[in-house]
């Protein structure tokens, strides 16, 4: 019984020590996908900023170069290229609130999974302290098992020798009949004394 109590116990042991790791995992899983995505949108607003700067370079130095010569087209085209910049920083903005929002519920996921984990542990816990108590039990159990079969082999051992001089005993049948014959030699002994 000890056995299979640590049979079980082992394999409370394992499986707690799998769902740990899983949860680990998947929490890692989590976070490396968190990291990710973060990731992507510092490299896209990089991107888009050096996109950005650099277009806005090459503007300014085109500006610059026609600036002299032409005063009214450069103030339109400047108005040409804010309104690009404008839209293009717009579409950065965007990526990046979509991304914090997916952020958000990410690390939501995570603070469920991890409320759940302390959960789980908090019921193996309570499980372990259940098969400890079950544990005592089994050993209080096996003593007094122990205790019977001792008593078991005492009895056991006793109608053994009860047989063994029952076997050279006479039944009350067989005495009945000795006595009869005994009686009827005695009358015989005592009929031919009297003669």
């Amino acid at each position: 019984m000890e056995q299979v109590l640590k049979g079980v116990k082992n394999e409370f042991a394992e499986q707690t020590g799998e769902i740990k790791k899983e949860f680990s995992k998947r929490t890692g899983e989590i976070k490396k996908e968190f990291t990710d995505r973060t990731q992507e949108v510092k490299d896209e607003f990089g991107k888009q900023t050096k996109e950005l700067k650099d277009e806005f370079k090459r503007q300014k130095q085109e500006m610059g170069k026609d600036l002299a010569k032409q005063g009214k087209d450069i103030k339109r085209h400047f108005d040409v290229v804010s309104e690009r910049l404008e839209g293009k920083i717009q579409g950065v903005a965007e990526q990046v609130g979509a991304n914090t929002e997916n952020i958000i519920i990410l690390s939501g996921k995570v603070d469920t999974l991890e409320s759940r984990l302390i959960a789980f542990d908090d019921k193996f816990d309570s499980l372990e302290g259940k098969f400890g108590s079950l544990e005592d039990k089994i050993n209080s159990n096996a003593k007094g098992i122990r205790a019977i079969q001792k008593d078991l082999d005492l009895i056991k051992r006793d109608m053994g020798l009860i047989r063994s001089s029952l076997s050279k005993k006479v039944d009350w049948e067989d005495f009945a009949a000795l006595e009869k014959r005994v009686k009827a030699l005695e009358s015989r002994i005592v009929a031919r004394v009297r003669v």
